[in-house]
């Protein structure tokens, strides 16, 4: 018998509906369930850069033409992100770079004390 996806179904002495009744069928073996691990949270200051992202990202798609197309919108938020992302390295880099230089220098003048 064919259904009316095309998959061909057999009936007669061999079929999953004849060994299921009669006691000829054995179902698959269970699975067993994964084991969930849970997320941590995410660190607080991930989610004030989350903050700090989304407002400006809204107010940009916001402001977008009524009717504006999906690669417009697409390229206003990778304009708005690429600010975003601009303005936090020229705001945290130098202040990283300059605690990664200390930490360095306090290092070798120990390094060199020590000799």
């Amino acid at each position: 018998m064919i259904d009316r996806m095309g998959e061909v179904h057999r009936r007669g002495p061999g079929s999953l509906e004849s060994r299921r009744r009669f006691g000829q069928f054995t179902p698959p073996p269970a699975i067993a369930p994964v084991p969930v691990t849970p997320v941590p949270a995410p660190a607080p200051i991930v989610a004030a850069v989350a903050e700090s992202i989304a407002a400006p990202i809204a107010a940009a798609v916001a402001s977008a033409p009524a009717g504006a197309a999906p690669a417009e919108l697409q390229e206003m938020v990778k304009k708005s992100i690429r600010e975003i992302v601009e303005r936090v390295a020229w705001e945290v880099v130098p202040e990283l770079a300059e605690t990664i230089i200390r930490e360095e220098l306090k290092r070798l003048l120990a390094e060199e004390d020590s000799k």
